[in-house]
């Protein structure tokens, strides 16, 4: 057993190697667990949470797709979920961040789900989802494999952070309380980067108060 690898204590190397590349059942992660199992489950926790274990799990009949859960402090593993390990490393690790003026959420959820199982991006950043908190889609993401922070208001506006691994910190509006009316921006710490995601004023002409509404908007915002 490599002297890196967290399972060490409880794992033969040709399990950990399984671990590794085809993935294990948490009903065979038991099987073969030397020691203390729920000791092994803990750790199998601490690694989901820093995002190097990827847990996999049927959501309805045995014949649907797996699809990756995301870690939430109410989260659980289940004896059917597929666990694989990613061994860290001290190499750029390159990561695929998008964003998308979605306009309406709502409208085009069956488009941005089959975009988000298609390209799999770590981190996406919606703007102009245009629905209320308590009616954003939070259940179909997370089928998707995504976390998601967000704020909005119904008909205008709305920003909204999608994201694979965990999402810290999250904060909502500018700092200095201006334009608090208007759910525009949000933040988080992803990766243990502060992320932004600003729905910026569109302006239009010049001789507009749109425009000047733009101008205080990029001048008095303060994260």
């Amino acid at each position: 057993m490599e002297p890196e690898s967290p399972f060490s204590t409880w794992l033969e190397q040709k399990n950990f190697e399984l671990l590794q590349s085809e993935g294990l059942r948490v009903r065979e992660l038991r099987h073969f667990c030397q020691g203390s199992f729920p000791r092994l489950v803990e750790e199998c926790y601490r690694q989901w949470r820093n995002g190097h274990l990827i847990v996999s799990r049927k959501w309805g009949n045995w014949q649907s797709e797996e699809k990756t859960v995301i870690y939430l402090n109410s989260a659980c593993l289940l004896p059917d979920d597929l666990l694989r390990w990613q061994k860290s490393s001290s190499e750029v690790t390159v990561y695929r961040v998008a964003t998308w003026n979605v306009n309406s959420i709502r409208s085009r959820m069956e488009v941005l789900i089959n975009w988000l199982e298609s390209w799999r991006p770590d981190v996406l950043c919606i703007q102009e989802t245009k629905v209320e908190d308590a009616n954003f889609p939070v259940w179909e993401i997370e089928q998707a494999g995504y976390q998601s922070v967000f704020v909005g208001q119904k008909t205008y506006n709305g920003v909204a952070i999608l994201s694979r691994q965990p999402l810290e910190e999250v904060c909502r509006g500018f700092e200095n309380g201006y334009d608090s009316e208007n759910a525009r921006i949000i933040s988080a710490i992803w990766q243990g980067i502060r992320l932004v995601n600003v729905y910026v004023p569109q302006g239009q002409d010049t001789r507009t108060d749109k425009f000047i509404y733009k101008l205080e908007f990029l001048a008095n915002g303060h994260c």
